[in-house]
């Protein structure tokens, strides 16, 4: 859970799975 992120994401990578970081980018696709 690093605000980097190893794979590759920014700030928003704030979880391990890349999905969470699709949810930061666009809430409604939830």
């Amino acid at each position: 859970m690093d605000p980097e992120g190893d794979y590759g994401h920014p700030v928003l990578g704030f979880d391990v799975a890349a999905d969470r970081v699709v949810l930061l980018a666009d809430p409604l696709v939830r």
